[in-house]
């Protein structure tokens, strides 16, 4: 490990001094800016994740136990439309222009036949560099039924784009937003689940071939 680090500092200070790119191997490059580079099609990926406890929403919070202890944030049976909504900013080592992937993470509270049905809505823009600015397009929602039957107190994984194609992310940039929202509607003739769910966590995966960007607003 030692050694492998020591040539890649070695590999970074020849880049530095001569301004040009360094091939480390064929998945990996040092740029003539000193930014570390994943070559042609070698992506990685990782999780984009969204903080919910400051996402503004209708969603109950409840104390996990019913007493005392965490607390949970729970999309209730029976009441309607309840969501969250949050804003998330594409980072700089995302790869420009591909597919992202929205997936939820959520606890079913109690064990019974039926299925939830899930909401997510969402607009996409870049970053305004560019006059004039650019616009948010109308809003796109995508309706996944989570099929049962379900068990107690078990975390669920849901891809929130039919059949996980994803999102398209053709002409987007780093540090474009997504404007998004997540809603059960329980009284949805497809919603036959009759009980409470938690929401865990939410992310978009995404794929990354850089670990910065050089500049600001662009790679």
């Amino acid at each position: 490990m030692k050694k492998y680090i020591l040539i890649i500092a070695s590999l970074l200070i020849t880049c530095l001094v001569h301004a040009q790119e360094v091939k480390i191997n064929s998945n990996r490059s040092i740029e003539s800016g000193g930014a570390l580079k994943i070559e042609s099609s070698a992506t990685e990926w990782q999780d984009l994740k969204v903080n919910l406890e400051s996402s503004f929403n209708s969603a109950a919070v409840e104390l996990t136990s019913g007493t005392s202890g965490p607390h949970e944030r729970f999309i209730k049976n029976n009441e309607d439309v309840e969501s969250l909504s949050f804003i998330v900013q594409l980072p700089f080592d995302w790869k420009e222009g591909t597919t992202i992937y929205p997936k939820l993470n959520w606890k079913s509270e109690t064990s019974a036949t039926g299925n939830v049905v899930w909401n997510f809505e969402y607009t996409w823009a870049n970053l305004n560099t560019i006059s004039p600015p650019e616009s948010y397009p109308a809003i796109t929602i995508n309706t996944i039924v989570a099929k049962g039957p379900l068990k107690a107190k078990r975390s669920i994984s849901t891809n929130l784009t039919n059949g996980n194609i994803g999102i398209d992310g053709a002409g987007k940039k780093i540090s474009s937003y997504i404007i998004c929202r997540i809603s059960r509607n329980s009284n949805n003739a497809n919603d036959t689940y009759n009980a409470d769910v938690c929401v865990m966590s939410f992310s978009f995966q995404i794929e990354k071939n850089v670990f910065e960007s050089q500049t600001l607003t662009s790679k």
